[in-house]
């Protein structure tokens, strides 16, 4: 009993591992590799396997599939393998936007009144008359009801699993575009998350449904500004601006990112301007993602976009003794 308990928590912990150890792999790189594509050829077919074999326990069990199967000698590629510079990873990427987006009231200018005074004025607005607006649905038990359901479609397991769903079907159908927004889309709702997070925890605004209905901040509450909101509009902005030259994509992703932030409202889990304030930094947000680490494409059609934190394909694999199992290549 005792060992296969040990084997079972091996069995989680151990691929666990190797994912967090990713986390520190670069995951954009625009600088030229010096490599040969034959070197390169040997580099991707051996990490390939490496990540095959390290998986195997958690897939298949004890079997685990023979390297001499994909005729792979392993150190081949390591010691052609030559020093490179370090490149930008996956969580750097974080730290910067994180710096740029908490230092940017540091770098408006006069054209930014154009949007930031309407902008406030509305906010301003919208907190005085919060407790009227939102007292005015309190009895609308069914709406209520409608609302909270449409709300779960901008929950946590829905947004990342939307950016999940792109990234896997990009990988699995070689659409590099998709895989792209699944990367860019994964690291919008980090970075609106964190600001959300912050936010929430810096005001502390009581919800509709606290206190005497008043809204009132720094009560220890998180009402604003509305999470479901700044990061479903933060994913539906690079869906849009991905795929800007299909109008009809743009339109859906904002469409479903509106519906979730009106929601939030009719549901009586936010006030108006909850949702307002969410909804304009989580676009902010999604538009400085795409437009800092979107690859335009070359003249020959291929984007130079690399993840170290996502594998570049998964394809199945049977091994010679029947085994099956998901084929995770990283192009490290």
């Amino acid at each position: 009993m005792l060992r296969r308990h040990l084997l079972g928590l091996i069995r989680f912990v151990y691929p666990s591992g190797l994912l967090l150890f990713s986390l520190s792999a670069p995951i954009f790189s625009a600088q030229p590799q010096s490599l040969t594509p034959e070197d390169s050829d040997a580099i991707l077919r051996e990490n390939a396997i490496l990540l095959s074999v390290s998986l195997s326990p958690l897939l298949l069990g004890p079997s685990i599939p023979d390297p001499s199967d994909l005729g792979i000698e392993f150190g081949k590629a390591s010691a052609n393998k030559t020093s490179q510079a370090p490149t930008p990873n996956f969580l750097r990427n974080l730290l910067l936007d994180q710096k740029a987006i908490w230092t940017s009231p540091l770098h408006i200018s006069k054209h930014d009144a154009v949007w930031l005074i309407p902008f406030a004025a509305t906010t301003g607005a919208l907190i005085a008359t919060d407790p009227s607006t939102s007292g005015a649905i309190k009895n609308s038990q069914n709406l209520i009801s409608v609302s909270n359901d449409i709300s779960k479609i901008g929950a946590g397991y829905s947004t990342f699993g939307t950016a999940g769903v792109f990234f896997l079907t990009g990988s699995l159908l070689h659409n590099q575009r998709a895989r792209e927004t699944g990367i860019l889309g994964t690291e919008a709702l980090i970075d609106s998350s964190l600001v959300g997070f912050a936010l929430k925890y810096a005001f502390g605004r009581e919800r509709p449904y606290q206190g005497n209905g008043q809204g009132l901040f720094w009560q220890g509450g998180n009402s604003f500004p509305s999470g479901h909101a700044i990061t479903t509009w933060s994913l539906a902005v690079v869906i849009a601006e991905e795929y800007s030259e299909h109008k009809m994509v743009g339109v859906g992703a904002i469409g479903i990112a509106t519906l979730v932030s009106v929601a939030r409202y009719t549901s009586y889990n936010h006030f108006p301007s909850d949702v307002l304030v969410g909804s304009v930094f989580g676009g902010l947000i999604g538009h400085y993602v795409y437009h800092t680490h979107h690859e335009q494409e070359s003249q020959t059609g291929k984007t130079s976009l690399k993840s170290h934190l996502f594998p570049t394909s998964i394809s199945p694999y049977m091994s010679r003794n029947g085994d099956h199992a998901l084929l995770l290549t990283w192009g490290l």
